[in-house]
């Protein structure tokens, strides 16, 4: 009878959306934010800020490969599923977990039409179909028209960059990158084995330019780390091996002096080398034993990374490139002579510059905007404002070009494609006309928050990026559903209030916008907090969740000017604008750090928990008006960013703390209203956890993760993999549990939103709970020169340390009541902390001069 009432409480809404049009700004469509760009070295400021944020999320120690633990993860899930055919979206089959203590179905809720950020593409004429990558990961094919959408392999998250058939004695190998680390399939993309000789240390290494030569030799551009240097590399037995080539063996500093190219209809590898203002075009012998310098020729305006492509004509091999300045040159004589054309209008980010196969006076380029030159560069135009993209979908470029690919039919047709943020459009007349294939079925939204109203839990309200804020209702079918995008850009934090009629969300940077009606409309007001923002990408915004307060908590700076970090308030007043206020309390001061994280008991709206980017916890019985800091994570927090809080909703004192967990647990557990924090990450793999959450008698916790959904069953004491058969390897952003119709529901940072249905759990038994922290009692406090510490068991390896976690000294003891020297130390509030087996004790103290 629920399902009924909310299936018919959804025909009801969504006949009421022809009734409302977009309110205030509705048809406004806020900038993309730079995220665009293929070659991390050439980030946009945007881009890099994203980035930065991302990175930093992923907290761990010097040295460790946080991608290589989630790689690992990967192949052992790989390994344990029974095959690809339970990879599809035809889910509905249900799944068992732990053994039969938890038993549910999976299903994929969409969006359908709203495609996201694609990359690589490969095209098959024998069957006329399109292979394509995702931003998210996923291997997909299609047909040529846009039909018939299906997942190839989503066992793994495969990187732009590399994507291509080759032939083999026995038929055909696949080549992609895993990981940055080339991969290659001899079955259809089913299984991958990665090949040897690259590796990749950190999220700054990575391959580009692939060139693949008919008798199998393939070369590529690789770096391992963010200091390291570009260089060639070759294989020579169809991307099994790779072997480092003295090709180039210039120091760069990590920065690309070459550009690595192979122009259409030739088996030769050419690379062009800036050498202080001079372009030197080099020839790779068929060998690959040595080069042959072609040309060493002055380029005006050439600096940073260079740019190559070619094409082979009737008559000539033609090379393009351009220099700082945008300016296009070409040459037929192999950089002999290089002759000016024209100038791109503007810049182009990693996308670079494209010459069409099919005739070499046709270039393409872009970055927000695509544009297209018909006479070798010399002129340049236009293809569509990115912003014409929302009148008209189906035929205009989305913002934000990814890269340009040229094919032909089996029967001589041409035809060029564009990835971008919005999906794949296809063209036959070099972009003077070109049709979106990805508006049905391609499904690989990237959504940071997805959240239904907990009294209509058919309404579902998703933040994506550069896809907008989405809109949709539930129908309660086993099929993906199409969602309204309501506005564009990138928008996260989706918060309702006032009574779950309304909501907040996130833009980059800190505006924000609510909307009064959360069934139809647009925003109806807004607060732009750039002024006062925090470090963090996307702030997190929390309900406060006082009765009859249609409010928010937000992560900023200062509103003053001043600086630092504090919890503001805003607040949705009657004549329709947003009051702002802000707490006195300033974590940069306590915790040098920025909040990262919200949340405010559900049982309690004055105590309120915070998190920070280094790891810090705070906790606030008065609404947020003053905060005290947990003991424990200054000595055992090193690595934690606070990502996500969960506040009990059955118990006021237990309070969950996740975030990165590749140098310590994923997750922590307090049962004293976070002064202490015990691990509870008892079956997770090192990962970072984006958001936790539980159902409503708290049997089972849930977190979407890195490395995909888990879950935490009560009755086992542990948590499990709740992937699945079907579930897709993707970086899950965000859980919210539905009692309503029991289901899980996940936000994918490139598959979309999945529901989880809930059929069965096993009955919860009795449960350790650990120890709990202890106050040390010191005396004299404040204190000079010694301090005197009385407990009731014997102490060992005190520990002082100032409030950034910094450890100031140690103190090597083993008695009830040792005396400590504390001469000598600047004056301040500093956190005293000592163990006794599995019991640790701590108070904080003040030092004086």
């Amino acid at each position: 009878m629920k399902k009924l009432s909310f299936f018919l409480a959804f025909l009801l809404f969504a006949g009421l959306i022809f009734q409302f049009s977009s309110t205030n700004q509705a048809s406004t469509h806020p900038k993309p934010t730079d995220t665009i760009v293929l070659q991390n070295e050439e980030d946009s400021d945007g881009q890099l800020r994203r980035r930065e944020w991302i990175e930093s999320m992923h907290r761990s120690a010097p040295g460790y490969n946080w991608r290589a633990a989630e790689y690992q993860t990967q192949r052992n899930r790989a390994k344990s599923r029974p095959g690809n055919v339970d990879l599809t979206r035809a889910a509905g089959t249900p799944d068992t977990i732990a053994d039969g203590a938890l038993i549910g179905t999976w299903r994929e809720k969409g969006s359908s039409n709203q495609a996201g950020s694609v990359f690589d593409t490969q095209y098959d004429p024998v069957t006329d179909e399109i292979w394509l990558l995702s931003a998210g990961g996923t291997l997909w094919r299609g047909l040529r028209d846009g039909s018939q959408w299906s997942v190839v392999n989503q066992n793994y998250q495969f990187s732009d960059g590399m994507l291509k058939f080759i032939p083999t004695d026995t038929g055909r190998r696949l080549i992609a990158g895993i990981g940055h680390v080339p991969h290659y399939s001899d079955d259809e993309g089913m299984t991958w084995t990665a090949a040897s000789g690259v590796q990749i240390n950190d999220g700054w290494g990575r391959v580009k330019q692939p060139v693949f030569l008919a008798n199998g030799t393939i070369y590529l551009l690789a770096k391992p780390g963010y200091w390291d240097s570009w260089r060639i590399y070759r294989s020579d037995d169809a991307g099994e091996t790779y072997v480092q080539t003295n090709l180039y063996t210039d120091n760069d500093d990590g920065q690309s002096r070459i550009a690595l190219c192979q122009p259409h209809h030739s088996q030769t590898a050419y690379f062009l080398r800036r050498v202080g203002g001079n372009a030197r075009l080099i020839q790779i012998s068929s060998d690959g034993a040595s080069v042959e310098i072609l040309s060493d020729t002055p380029l005006p305006g050439l600096s940073g990374e260079p740019n190559l492509i070619g094409t082979v004509t009737a008559t000539d091999t033609v090379f393009y490139t351009f220099n700082n300045s945008d300016e296009v040159y070409r040459t037929t004589d192999f950089g002999q002579n290089w002759t000016l054309q024209g100038q791109i209008p503007s810049t182009p980010w990693g996308v670079g510059m494209f010459v069409s196969p099919h005739n070499s006076d046709v270039l393409f380029t872009g970055n927000i905007n695509a544009y297209r030159s018909l006479d070798a560069g010399q002129n340049w135009e236009l293809v569509n404002e990115w912003y014409e993209y929302y009148e008209d979908p189906v035929h205009q470029l989305h913002a934000d070009m990814m890269t340009f690919s040229a094919y032909s039919t089996a029967d001589g047709q041409d035809f060029t494609l564009s990835s971008n943020h919005g999906g794949l459009n296809i063209t036959y007349d070099d972009f003077a006309t070109n049709t979106n294939i990805s508006t049905d079925g391609l499904n690989v939204g990237q959504f940071y928050s997805v959240k239904s109203s907990e009294n209509d839990p058919l309404l579902l309200i998703g933040g994506s990026q550069d896809q907008g804020l989405q809109r949709g209702f539930d129908d309660l079918s086993d099929s993906p559903l199409p969602f309204d995008q309501v506005i564009s850009g990138d928008y996260g934090h989706v918060e309702f209030t006032n009574e779950d009629n309304s909501f907040w969300t996130v833009y980059p940077g800190g505006w924000i916008t609510y909307y009064h009606n959360a069934y139809a409309g647009g925003y109806t007001s807004n607060a732009d907090m750039g002024s006062s923002t925090s470090s963090v990408w996307m702030p997190p915004i929390q309900n406060t969740r006082r009765s009859g307060e249609n409010a928010v908590y937000f992560a900023g700076g200062d509103l003053t000017g001043n600086g630092g970090a504090h919890l503001i308030k805003l607040r949705r007043i009657p004549n329709g604008n947003i009051e702002t206020t802000q707490s006195d309390f300033d974590f940069t001061s306590e915790a040098g750090a920025d909040v990262s994280a919200i949340e405010v008991s559900p049982l309690n709206p004055d105590r309120v928990y915070t998190a920070t980017t280094n790891g810090r916890f705070f906790y606030s019985d008065d609404g947020g008006e003053t905060f005290a800091q947990n003991v424990n994570f200054l000595t055992e927090g090193h690595y934690l960013y606070g990502q996500s809080i969960y506040a009990s909703q059955t118990d006021e004192n237990t309070v969950y703390l996740a975030g990165s967990g590749y140098s310590n647990p994923p997750v922590y557990r307090s049962l004293d209203g976070g002064n202490f924090f015990a691990d509870f990450s008892e079956g997770l793999p090192a990962t970072l956890i984006f958001e936790i959450t539980a159902n409503a008698d708290e049997s089972l916790l849930f977190a979407a993760t890195e490395a995909g959904p888990y879950v935490y069953i009560k009755a086992e004491g542990r948590w499990f993999d709740l992937s699945g058969r079907c579930a897709p390897v993707q970086t899950w952003w965000s859980v919210q549990y539905l009692e309503e119709i029991n289901t899980v529901r996940f936000g994918t940072y490139g598959r979309g939103v999945w529901d989880f249905s809930v059929d069965f759990i096993s009955e919860p038994t009795a449960v350790a709970k650990p120890a709990v922290m202890k106050n040390l009692q010191v005396s004299p406090n404040p204190a000079k020169n010694y301090i005197r510490v009385e407990s009731s068991v014997d102490l060992k390896d005190l520990t002082l340390t100032d409030l950034t976690g910094k450890i100031v000294k140690t103190f090597s003891v083993n008695s009830r009541n040792p005396i400590l020297d504390v001469k000598n130390l600047p004056a301040g509030l500093y956190m005293l902390s000592g163990r006794h087996e599995n019991i640790l004790f701590g108070t904080k103290i003040i030092l004086i001069n």
